[in-house]
């Protein structure tokens, strides 16, 4: 096969073929995506019927593709000798002209006219009774007669006008959700009016009627984002790792029937080697201020929501958490909430993971990840386009087979089936692969921060695995438990994975109140801490427990931390984390000590 890379630029159809009358205009099928992290390789596949030299008109290249990165690629019995592009724009057709639609718009806007007339008048009579409703004439009182016979006109006649008005109204809705699609369809004509197409020019020279040639363009109007489903049971041996890809394009044409491969290449547009330049040192008064990569309002905005691509969000939801005060983000992705400025603000938008965050007092700049939803789980069979929903149920897939490639620096995974994706539809949820990998089952608890024993797998090598920093639905016991993060990190042998809390591991951390606790001697405060942490396993088999705490570290030399008590607990001096590594038997429990003395000048203030 003979490759070409081609760097194009736009010019005229007549300089492009000058001296050449044959030209065979085509539209060359999409054959194959190759879809990396943000973007795709798409490919076109052109047969050649036809021995001769002449021009292909290659058709429908669509507007957004990255014209550097074009390749032609002929088998041997074609030549390429040049290739040229041109951008021409086409008027599109629709099944309404503009025009027609403008004058649907004007019945509209005369009905409408009409209608509140109508409802004027009407309006007017009501309020011309009510007006006269008092029946009394000359300080005389009317009689019975007279005032049943004003009752029962005021009755009919006011029934039938709210009836008539009632029917106004629910016709003048109407109208107005039509013309509301009316100016929709207007807006659609007037954007889609024109349209780029664009069209590449080959040169060929075919020895035989029977070459091909592939032609393939970078697009960065597609994407793939992995996620796995985490699955432990007594049943396995190990866990089961579910690997999948949401796949989504907005190309602008839907892949009928394409090769598909993933990829976790990620093209960067700026390939060189950072450059390492002299760090200095130098004095900076206070007078002259420092400089932070985030200011204090800086352009009178609290802060800013990206997506993961850097793009602003507009209209995410930021909610101070535990009331309903909140604010939306404006077309910037940016917004403003003084409101919540040194509280928990929840940050959400359909379609991606939300967040709780402490909002500084510093602009602040937050990045949401695209995610499927917490509360259903999309079933799939593979093979079939059927999909459904289901509720808290592991998804039913079958295996597929697939081709797993390591390249220099990227792994890409070619799947054997085809698969049709239309353009800015939901994502395919494609599964990769299914491993089942031996592991540790061991707990974590912190419960000076969280009183609960969190079951954690712990895989070594999980590097030959090939696992993926993503996000993942968790299942135990085939039982849907929400979601979890795979958080590999290239430095560790182990990864673990948190399976969520399990309350048959009861952890409890108290503080012992004992009134000879403090101590007040003639300069300084002493004081002893002590904490009593329980824990028992209520499960029918041992369990292995890892415990952490901490002792206070102190960031001034008057105030004095002396242990006392750590229960054999393994302390890190300069972080002050402790830990313990507990093995309990069915039914046991264990307590742990942890205590510690502070001494410090009277003066102070401790904050803990």
């Amino acid at each position: 096969m003979k490759l070409i890379l081609l760097f194009t630029s736009l010019i005229t159809a007549n300089t492009l073929m000058a001296g050449i009358t044959d030209t065979l205009e085509i539209n060359a099928k999409l054959s194959k995506a190759i879809v990396y992290y943000e973007g795709a390789t798409l490919n076109r596949t052109i047969e050649i019927s036809k021995s001769g030299n002449y021009v292909l008109a290659i058709q429908d290249l669509p507007d957004h593709f990255y014209q550097p990165s074009l390749v032609l690629e002929a088998s041997s019995n074609v030549d390429i000798l040049s290739v040229k592009t041109k951008a021409l724009q086409l008027n599109k057709a629709t099944s309404l002209t503009k025009s027609e639609l403008e004058k649907r718009m004007t019945m509209i806007q005369d009905s409408i006219h009409r209608i509140l007339t109508l409802m004027e008048v009407l309006d007017g009579e009501f309020k011309m009774i009510k007006a006269n409703q008092d029946f009394s004439q000359d300080d005389k009182i009317s009689t019975i007669a007279e005032v049943k016979l004003a009752s029962d006109f005021y009755q009919s006649r006011v029934k039938k006008l709210m009836l008539e008005r009632l029917a106004l109204a629910r016709s003048l809705s109407k109208y107005e959700e039509e013309k509301s699609h009316t100016q929709g369809e207007i807006n659609k004509v007037q954007s889609n009016e024109v349209e780029i197409s664009n069209i590449a020019y080959v040169h060929i020279d075919a020895s035989s009627s029977n070459g091909q040639i592939e032609l393939s363009y970078y697009s960065p109007q597609a994407s793939w984002t992995p996620f796995y489903d985490v699955k432990a049971s007594n049943d396995i041996d190990g866990i089961s790792l579910h690997h999948k890809g949401f796949v989504s394009q907005q190309t602008g044409e839907d892949w009928d029937e394409i090769e598909l491969s993933l990829s976790t290449h990620k093209p960067s547009f700026s390939n060189r080697i950072p450059i390492l330049n002299p760090l200095r040192v130098q004095y900076q008064s206070y007078n002259q201020g420092y400089n932070y990569t985030t200011q204090v309002n800086t352009n009178g905005k609290t802060g800013r929501i990206l997506d993961q691509r850097g793009e602003p969000m507009i209209g995410a939801n930021v909610l101070l958490v535990g009331t309903g005060q909140g604010t939306i983000t404006d077309i910037d992705g940016q917004f403003y909430f003084p409101q919540g400025i040194g509280n928990q603000v929840s940050i959400s938008y359909t379609g991606y993971q939300s967040q709780v965050v402490h909002l500084s007092d510093q602009y602040t700049t937050i990045f949401l990840h695209e995610s499927a939803l917490l509360d259903e789980v999309v079933v799939t069979g593979y093979g079939g386009n059927s999909r459904q929903k289901a509720k808290k149920e592991a998804p039913v897939r079958r295996n597929i087979q697939l081709d797993i490639k390591e390249s220099l620096n990227t792994i890409s995974y070619n799947l054997t089936d085809k698969y049709s994706i239309s353009s800015d539809a939901d994502p395919l949820d494609v599964l990769l692969r299914i491993n089942t990998i031996p592991c540790a089952l061991t707990y974590e608890s912190v419960p000076t921060i969280n009183e609960s024993a969190f079951l954690v797998a712990e895989i070594k090598d999980w590097h030959i695995y090939n696992i993926e920093q993503a996000n993942a639905n968790l299942f135990i016991d085939g039982i849907y438990k929400g979601q979890t993060q795979l958080l590999p990190k290239s430095q560790e042998n182990t990864l673990q994975i948190s399976l969520g809390s399990d309350p048959e591991i009861n952890v409890s951390r108290k503080w012992v109140n004992n009134k000879y606790s403090k101590k007040f001697l003639s300069r300084h405060v002493e004081e002893i801490h002590h904490f009593k942490i329980k824990i028992k396993n209520n499960k029918r088999r041992m369990a292995t427990i890892n415990l952490k705490d901490q002792i206070p570290i102190s960031s001034d030399d008057a105030i004095e931390i002396d242990t006392k008590e750590l229960s054999s607990g393994q302390l890190k001096e300069e972080s002050g984390e402790l830990t313990w590594k507990l093995e309990l038997k069915p039914g046991e429990s264990k307590e742990l000590d942890l205590i510690y003395k502070l001494k410090y000048p009277k003066h102070y203030t401790l904050s803990l």
